[in-house]
């Protein structure tokens, strides 16, 4: 019994719906626990530090998996234990979440599923702070700056 309330709790967080096993990393309790730790204002890190955040990490998304499952441990018995969330204690559950992260992206490769993933993950997080989501836009240089660029350094190295 015990075994199958953990499977329970698990497919809770991982599925939106998670009676049919539907939608898979896009439970509700990820996103409101990735508002609550990255997202909280206008002057969070997440908003801050956009590069490093956009698309949403997936080491980071890894981690916010682990601490629900440290949260779900916490409460196993029906009564709030003490639980420590150590890297010792769960770093096997981050590499599985991880190797898991790692084997879905693969699986959806081909039209970009994982990343599309994160960056709804970075879009609705910025909502939940108030902020409104701006593409960033590139200009990218014409290949004959490039090679102008490479035969400039090559005299230059080679001198």
């Amino acid at each position: 019994m015990f075994l199958l309330l953990i499977y329970v709790s698990i497919s809770r967080i991982v599925y939106q719906d998670w009676a049919a096993r539907r939608y898979i990393y896009c439970g509700p309790v990820i996103q409101n626990l990735l508002n609550e730790v990255f997202f909280q204002d206008r002057d969070d890190d997440a908003i801050r530090c956009r590069d490093f955040y956009e698309p949403f990490p997936k080491l980071a998304l890894a981690l916010i998996m682990t601490a629900i499952d440290c949260a779900i441990d916490e409460w196993h018995t029906g009564k709030r234990g003490r639980i420590t969330f150590s890297e010792t204690a769960y770093r096997p559950v981050y590499k599985t979440y991880l190797e898991d992260l790692n084997r879905f992206e693969l699986e959806g490769l081909q039209h970009n599923i994982l990343g599309k993933l994160q960056a709804r993950m970075y879009r609705d997080g910025l909502e939940h702070a108030g902020v409104q989501y701006q593409p960033v836009t590139s200009v990218s240089m014409s290949k004959e700056v490039l090679a102008n660029g490479v035969a400039e350094l090559v005299v230059e190295f080679n001198n």
